[in-house]
This record gives C-alpha cells, structure tokens and sequence, in this order.
C-alpha cells in the first residue's frame, strides 16, 4: 500500500491530534489502563479470576504446591491485564505457549 502526500500528511495530522490531547505519556497510559479496565465484565465477589492470584503471603515456600499449567490466551490476557500497570495489547493467536504457575 503506498500513500501520497496528501494520505501520508492526513494520516500523519490525525496521529498527532490523537496524542496532543495527552500532556504526558502517563496520562495517556493511565487513559488506557482504564479503559481496559472498563472492559472486564463484572462477575461476583469471590468469583472472579482474581480469586486465582496468589494472596497468602504468611505460607511458608515450603508449605506450597506448584502446578504448571498452560492458559488459553484469554485466561493469560485477562491475569496479565489485572497484574500489570499498564495496558497490553492482546496476541495475535498463533504458536505460543502461555505458562503459569499455580499454588
């Protein structure tokens, strides 16, 4: 695909006008957390995939049982998005292997 110059300026204008209204990177990070965030569908306390994080921090390691298991990709997008400080695009499905451990 080739643009002219009226595309590639066009494209390059509403890039800019997108990003302008952002101050900083962190706002414009904060905007998007927030908006996957907004995304998640509501489940009941108790019953959301939070419940699978680790949240026992007086368990010894000793006293722990790990299981390695592999997550579909929504399983993996959804623990990803939940733990990190920042939005993450979602893969593209394909060849990959998500692991994750369990205690």
């Amino acid at each position: 695909m080739n643009l002219n110059k009226e595309q590639a300026v066009y494209c390059a204008n509403v890039f800019s006008d997108y990003f302008d209204k952002f101050g900083r990177i962190d706002e414009y990070m904060r905007e998007q957390k927030l908006a996957s965030m907004a995304e998640r569908s509501p489940v009941l306390f108790g019953m959301g995939p939070e419940e699978d994080l680790f949240s026992d921090f007086t368990m010894s390691p000793a006293d722990m049982e790990f299981e390695l298991i592999e997550l579909p990709q929504d399983r993996w997008d959804t623990y990803l998005n939940m733990i990190s400080s920042h939005s993450n695009m979602t893969s593209i499905p394909g060849r990959c292997l998500r692991l994750a451990i369990l205690e």
